[in-house]
């Protein structure tokens, strides 16, 4: 289980520079709480194009609480 600097505990997942999430690299953690975890990203395309974003996690313990999966995916629709 790694270590998360922001978070300052020991956690899983924790996600590290360079992991890979679908198609989007992490550039680094932004954030890890008890419930989710936020880091920066970017999707290189065609020609050098280059998409930063900001990707939210939810812990494994918070996947399975069904309130909070509901809560993601409405913050998400607000996003657009």
């Amino acid at each position: 289980m790694p270590f998360c600097e922001t978070a300052g505990r020991w956690q899983h997942p924790c996600v590290m520079a360079d992991d890979r999430i679908g198609p989007f690299q992490v550039v680094r953690q932004l954030y890890a709480g008890s419930m989710a975890e936020v880091c920066a990203a970017r999707r290189k395309g065609p020609g050098g194009f280059t998409r930063a974003v900001a990707i939210k996690r939810l812990t494994a313990d918070a996947a399975r609480d069904d309130r909070a999966v509901r809560g993601l995916l409405d913050e998400g629709q607000l996003q657009g």
